[in-house]
């Protein structure tokens, strides 16, 4: 229930976000918070050299060699959680990569690959192999629609 009432919360306050920066900030503070995530982050695939060139902590380029880590998951639109490959923490959260025991990396998919989001954790036994992913895809899902909406822009 605890959870369900923070995704609906979540998704009552997407709707009032007035642009991207508002999303983002509002999707890593509440992933953060209610998943008691070390590290939580939006990594968006964008073709436009001078958007990503403007906030190169947000976008990278959709034609990025090393996505290819992340080839099987956004094909398939899989939620992973458990140990990460050295080049996806690197990808995702940059100088902490040695910091992160396990992850949670959830594709944003609407219409077309968004982007993605990594949780990550100190702890080896925060994000498992064998834990239900239904709670991150869903959330993923709702970051996705809303991502798209104000991707337009």
């Amino acid at each position: 229930e605890r959870l369900a009432l923070s995704r609906h919360n979540m998704a009552v306050t997407l709707l009032s976000a007035h642009d991207l920066d508002d999303v983002v900030s509002i999707v890593l503070a509440v992933l953060r918070d209610e998943l008691a995530a070390d590290y939580a982050v939006i990594k968006l695939f964008s073709n436009d050299q001078e958007r990503i060139k403007q906030n190169p902590v947000l976008f990278i380029d959709a034609n990025n060699e090393k996505l290819k880590a992340f080839k099987t998951m956004l094909e398939h639109k899989n939620t992973v959680c458990g140990k990460s490959t050295k080049e996806q923490k690197v990808l995702l959260f940059g100088d902490n990569a040695d910091h992160i025991s396990s992850a949670a990396i959830i594709p944003l998919v609407a219409g077309a690959n968004l982007g993605l989001i990594g949780l990550g954790s100190n702890s080896s036994s925060r994000f498992h192999s064998s834990m239900g992913t239904d709670f991150l895809s869903r959330t993923g899902e709702l970051v996705s629609a809303s991502l798209a909406t104000h991707l337009e822009q």
